[in-house]
């Protein structure tokens, strides 16, 4: 209960899987990230859950009751492994949707290839 009153309050947490599947938060959005660098850059962001650094980990996530009706975004790279990452993310949640995963950003950053 405690938890549930400061949700504003929580910045960094970590926590283990067998945790994460007791709870229940009033989380709307829930954003995975591929990396950790990039889980660590988002700005706080009111009623969402970043989930990082999990790669090919997100297997783990499939039972995790919290994430079932949510709105899921997912942030990877832009190569087979990104991919990958995310068709087995939506294997499990078929809400999900990517983000900055597409042919537009891939050629508007071309001179980074």
């Amino acid at each position: 209960e405690k938890l549930r009153n400061s949700m504003n309050e929580i910045g960094e947490l970590s926590i283990s899987l067998e945790y994460l599947k007791t709870l229940s938060l009033p989380f709307e959005r829930i954003y995975i990230v591929e990396n950790l660098q990039t889980g660590l850059a988002f700005n706080d962001l009111p009623g969402s859950m970043v989930i990082m650094g999990l790669g090919y980990s997100v297997d783990l996530l499939q039972e995790v009751q919290l994430l079932q009706d949510k709105s899921i975004y997912y942030w990877g790279d832009i190569d087979t492994d990104g991919f990958a990452i995310l068709n087995r993310l939506r294997n499990y949640f078929s809400q999900t949707k990517s983000l900055l995963m597409d042919e537009k950003t891939l050629l508007e950053h071309k001179n980074l290839w």
